[in-house]
């Protein structure tokens, strides 16, 4: 297996203990990384003492000068946290950036089993997310051939070698740095939510597609919840509506975009104001409604912008 170097890009927001997992589980790789990149957003929580005074002992498996911080003076998302740590990765003139965020725990022989697959020249690779013990097919998605919805790939393609998919999170995508001079760097703008979809258009536009290597394994650390149906918005819910609008006008046709709009329509608009006529669980559902009208409008601003009206 010829040998590669790789950074690691890791961006975290108050979650300290996270995040020593995670950087423990990128340093401790059976190919070690050329360099860790922690992007910080602006956290409040210890964070940012804590990597300010170089880590903690017990954490240095690397040795210090391959621990690399990036501050944020304010929190600029994912979106703009992975930006940030790609340009970075960009500048080392490595072969490769891994992209994952503090709550990704990569196994030790996560970045070996991609890299034993490099030589079948694949630019785009990403491994097998587990939540809870279990495979969590939405991080590896097909992009639907009319209206650009996308798709978990289903479970029966983790019982081969290696599939491809259209698109991938950022949980775990390691990214050939030379296609990334040529793709550019993530939206910073998207905060949260479709940033990593956009981004992977770009390369499916390329005809690159996204090998995933279904031995290569990190557990994903997230809170599992049964949310209460019919769910209820939270600020997040701006961004999911916004993004999906703004990378659909982007790589996807006018009845693309209109069949999106419609979706919106009946998923979002009709929906909370029915409920919010019905009292559906005693609320009057007015934050959602403002949340998608909010969104949708902010979408059409954005998209005109890009196109010069």
């Amino acid at each position: 297996m010829k040998k590669e170097k790789y950074v690691v890009v890791i961006t975290t927001c108050n979650r300290l203990v996270l995040l020593r997992d995670c950087i423990r589980c990128a340093s401790c790789q059976t190919i070690l990384p050329e360099k860790i990149i922690i992007v910080d957003n602006a956290s409040d929580d210890g964070t940012r003492e804590y990597l300010a005074s170089g880590l903690a002992e017990e954490d240095f498996y690397l040795g210090k000068d391959r621990y690399e911080m990036v501050w944020c003076t304010k929190n600029l998302g994912g979106a703009g946290g992975f930006r940030e740590g790609m340009s970075r990765a960009t500048e080392l003139k490595t072969d490769w950036v891994i992209l994952i965020d503090d709550d990704a725990m990569l196994q030790p022989d996560y970045v070996m089993l991609l890299l034993r697959e490099a030589a079948r020249g694949w630019q785009v690779m990403a491994g097998t997310v587990r939540t809870g013990g279990a495979i969590d097919s939405f991080h590896r998605r097909n992009i639907t051939k009319h209206g650009l919805f996308f798709r978990p790939v289903g479970l029966r393609a983790y019982r081969r070698k290696f599939f491809f998919c259209d698109v991938a999170s950022f949980c775990g995508v390691m990214i050939d740095t030379r296609l990334v001079e040529r793709a550019g760097l993530p939206e910073q703008d998207y905060f949260i939510y479709h940033d990593d979809t956009e981004y992977l258009l770009r390369f499916l536009k390329m005809g690159v597609r996204t090998a995933v290597v279904t031995d290569a394994v990190l557990d994903h650390q997230t809170n599992v919840r049964k949310e209460k149906r019919p769910r209820r918005y939270t600020w997040k819910d701006y961004y999911a509506i916004r993004n999906r609008l703004w990378f659909v006008s982007k790589y996807g046709t006018k009845v693309d975009v209109l069949w999106n709009r419609l979706d919106i329509w009946v998923r979002v608009t009709v929906r909370n104001r029915l409920f919010g006529l019905l009292r559906r669980d005693g609320y009057d559902w007015k934050f959602e409604c403002e949340t998608g009208k909010r969104a949708v409008k902010d979408a059409k601003e954005r998209i005109t912008g890009e196109m010069g009206f």
